[in-house]
């Protein structure tokens, strides 16, 4: 079954209201040993969601968000949670555990009521969120005390250090706030995991340069990804981009890896070429730089490759 067939059958199924009801997940059939950094964070390690939705609408994600999750938001009770925790913990030997959710900082008030259940649990377990840089400022009181009980990293979709693409992506962020955000995880000593997303037809290399700079400034001993942009089917920029013809055929089918062109008018070989330069620069050691020199050389066969093959094919027909 393809992506796009998997989502519809996710858009079509049946909601659940309430997911205590939920039993949890059945870890027997899973490996225990998938940590995604584990000198950060041990093993055995487990991914827990904790909600089924999001109330923000970034155009490179909504609305299939909603329509795969649901237009109301689903959370588990944070005691659900921590019995989960506890569980896991008895049976498993868990020591760390990854927060899928994407917003886990978005209901102030289930996050205190978290925050207190896992007081009382007295379990000792490191974690890692996902949190935007609103939310991040806006419960900044709670990161500390998050610190306390384990925290050790967000990943954060910072996505562009221009306002001009935060704005387009309809995001409700800006690089003022995002700047707070991480300042805020760096004065709690929370490790950060940011992510970029390039390759729009309005995106100057004034507004990519932007991003290196926020990058070089704020995020230089910290862990970041650079990806391009992948018309997800359902989002608004794929309704958008499919209606101006300018998605290549097959595009929503790529991967978040830069191996083929997916919208008319971006320049892939310049984003090819800032990836491999912002990962050299950053990297700490030589077979970490010899790995990205051959994943650019690769990229841009494949890129040109997808050209020549894009432009024959027109020019027969």
């Amino acid at each position: 079954m393809n992506r796009i067939d998997r989502f519809k059958k996710v858009i079509e199924g049946k909601k659940i209201e309430n997911l205590d009801n939920l039993d949890f997940v059945n870890r027997d059939i899973v490996s225990h040993s998938n940590s995604p950094n584990p000198l950060l964070l041990k093993e055995p390690h487990f991914s827990i969601l904790t909600s089924r939705a999001c109330l923000y609408n970034c155009k490179f994600c909504a609305p299939a968000s909603k329509k795969m999750f649901g237009k109301k938001i689903r959370t588990r009770s944070a005691e659900n949670v921590v019995q989960e925790l506890i569980y896991l913990k008895d049976k498993y030997g868990l020591k760390s555990v990854t927060f899928e959710s994407d917003n886990f900082l978005q209901d102030r008030e289930w996050l205190i009521n978290f925050i207190d259940c896992l007081k009382k649990s007295k379990l000792k377990v490191n974690f890692n969120i996902h949190g935007r840089s609103n939310n991040i400022i806006k419960n900044h009181d709670l990161i500390k005390e998050l610190k306390i009980l384990g925290l050790i990293e967000v990943f954060i979709g910072i996505e562009s250090g221009s306002d001009k693409m935060l704005k387009y992506f309809k995001k409700g962020t800006s690089v003022d706030m995002n700047k707070k955000a991480v300042n805020i995880l760096k004065n709690n000593n929370i490790k950060i995991q940011a992510s970029f997303i390039s390759g729009f037809p309005v995106e100057t290399k004034e507004d990519i340069k932007l991003t290196e700079q926020f990058i070089k400034e704020n995020l230089s001993n910290e862990i970041f990804g650079f990806s391009t942009f992948v018309p997800l089917p359902g989002s608004f920029f794929y309704e958008e981009y499919k209606k101006k013809g300018l998605l290549f055929e097959d595009s929503e089918y790529s991967d978040f890896n830069l191996k083929k062109p997916r919208i008319m008018g971006v320049d892939y070989y310049y984003l090819s070429w800032i990836n491999f330069k912002l990962f050299l620069k950053y990297s700490d050691s030589y077979f970490s730089q010899l790995s990205h020199l051959i994943f650019f050389v690769y990229n841009i066969f494949l890129i040109s490759e997808f050209y020549i093959k894009y432009y024959i094919k027109n020019i027969i027909k």
